[in-house]
């Protein structure tokens, strides 16, 4: 079935991006990012806004390890990648518009979303997990809680073939019921109906939460016909999939991206303050962060209220 038979979608629902924010530090994974942002940007025809931060102050200098940190030859090193990076064959025929700023990358992000009203923020991360990130922290994970907008980030098991070469023909839109989750289900249908994709509606059930059998089959039923409720009739191409699975959250919701060839994971996250943000970023069992780790596609978080 085509896309042209679908609903027209309300403008609850409908998502515009009019400008498209992506980071980078010149790493693969910020490289694969700049693929995703420069895709959505052609569908959407919007803005591309490629962001470089480069510290504003060097590491504290010791005697065993002297300070060679220069800011000048650092800011033109940047400044020839960022210009390699403008006309590279990804940008070609975009609006692009690029900024290499000193500062904190979360203050900085935070304030250039703000300012050039950013509607989608890109990003890479390499997608540190258990005790690495105890100690390193995952700075994707703090700007998908401290940005109210959506954030992609695409992290190191992003499948070549996953990077927006074209429309997305699998999208699995992964709940718990919150308010984060409904933000982010907006995003799974307006993008499911621009280019035709199948929806997949994905519940987890959660082992411990299941105590009995007979439990466990009203617990199913009762999430299958609330997943049903989410989606109004004939606004999709095609009727949603809908699955109920029982498990641990990240390892389902990353088995049932591969089950369903996903492009694209649409999940909610708990929006947070700074405090809340950088806690978050340090546990090493966050699902979005184990999902994002470990996804085969791209992931779009979507905060609900302040936690």
């Amino acid at each position: 079935m085509s896309a042209a038979r679908s609903g027209p979608l309300t403008p609850s629902v409908r998502v515009t991006l009019k400008n498209i924010l992506v980071t980078t530090d010149f790493s693969p994974c910020s490289e694969a990012a700049v693929k995703i942002a420069a895709s959505m940007a052609r569908r959407h025809q919007s803005q591309l806004i490629v962001l470089h931060t480069i510290p504003a102050e060097p590491m504290l200098e010791t005697p065993m390890q002297p300070n060679t940190w220069d800011y000048e030859h650092v800011r033109e090193d940047a400044d020839r990648a960022m210009e390699d990076l403008r006309n590279s064959p990804a940008l070609i025929g975009l609006k692009v518009k690029t900024l290499s700023a000193a500062g904190d990358v979360l203050r900085v992000t935070r304030q250039l979303a703000s300012e050039e009203k950013v509607d989608l923020v890109v990003l890479g991360t390499h997608g540190r997990t258990g005790f690495r990130k105890v100690l390193m922290g995952s700075v994707a994970e703090e700007v998908e809680r401290l940005l109210c907008g959506p954030v992609i980030t695409v992290g190191p098991s992003v499948r070549a073939d996953r990077l927006g070469q074209g429309p997305f023909r699998s999208i699995l839109y992964a709940t718990d019921f919150s308010g984060g989750s409904e933000h982010a289900l907006r995003y799974a249908l307006s993008f499911a109906h621009e280019s035709g994709a199948t929806v997949h509606l994905l519940h987890v059930i959660v082992e411990e939460m299941v105590t009995a059998f007979y439990l466990h089959d009203e617990m199913e039923r009762n999430c299958r016909q609330r997943l049903a409720r989410l989606v109004p009739a004939g606004l999709l191409p095609s009727e949603p999939d809908i699955i109920v699975a029982t498990g641990v959250p990240p390892e389902t919701i990353i088995r049932q991206a591969t089950l369903t060839d996903a492009d694209l994971i649409v999940m909610g996250i708990h929006q947070s303050g700074l405090r809340g943000a950088q806690a978050s970023a340090h546990i090493p069992w966050s699902v979005a962060n184990t999902v994002v780790a470990h996804a085969p596609c791209p992931v779009l978080t979507v905060c609900g209220k302040m936690s």
